[in-house]
């Protein structure tokens, strides 16, 4: 893992603090390589209503480029790209973003198909600004006062996906920060399986 990412000491980390669970694998996931949609020989996969991605822009876990590549397997699918980093769109708070993804679960719009550039610069798909940044957090009540209906559903929403960031963290599914700009080991997990082991919980 090393020789493929500079954060493999820390996914390592979140992947092993399950190790030796005396879990029976009864149903193990297919192998990316044997999926179909690894290999697609004539055309993108049809599915019954086009599927929405989401993608950071900076995503050490899941990176843009895949991202895009598994839009481009699935036909009229869109993609969203949130300019923002950190693992998963919900690491940062993006109104845009939010539109989007609400305009396709009530209105069914779906963004516009990805198509591919000479780099990820150049391509073609949504794109979408972050409303926090590192140092500078999203707060919540900061559009209330404008009296605006749009602008206070939408601070109502933000003030979920940072309702959720909090849970998440509790839970210990993001690593925590040291304080010095690097990442730390989560004891969440690792308490949660100890305990699981002994019978616990």
């Amino acid at each position: 893992m090393s020789a493929l990412s500079s954060f493999s000491d820390v996914w390592l980390s979140v992947m092993m603090n399950c190790n030796g669970w005396s879990i029976p694998i009864i149903d193990p996931p297919m192998q990316w390589g044997r999926h179909p949609a690894a290999h697609p020989k004539d055309k993108p996969i049809n599915t019954s209503f086009p599927v929405l991605f989401v993608s950071n822009t900076y995503d050490p876990v899941t990176p843009l480029k895949a991202g895009l590549k598994m839009a481009r397997l699935f036909e009229d699918s869109g993609l969203i790209e949130q300019k923002s980093m950190g693992h998963c769109s919900i690491s940062s708070v993006s109104t845009c973003t939010m539109r989007k993804v609400k305009a396709y679960f009530v209105d069914g719009k779906v963004p516009a198909h990805p198509i591919k550039g000479k780099n990820l610069r150049d391509g073609k798909w949504e794109r979408c600004e972050a409303d926090e940044w590192p140092f500078h957090p999203y707060e919540k009540g900061g559009w209330m006062d404008r009296g605006d209906v749009q602008m206070n559903e939408e601070d109502t929403i933000a003030g979920a996906v940072k309702d959720m960031q909090s849970i998440i963290t509790e839970h210990g599914v993001f690593q925590h920060n040291d304080g010095y700009g690097g990442p730390k080991l989560n004891r969440v997990n690792t308490a949660k399986c100890g305990a699981r082991r002994s019978g616990g919980h």
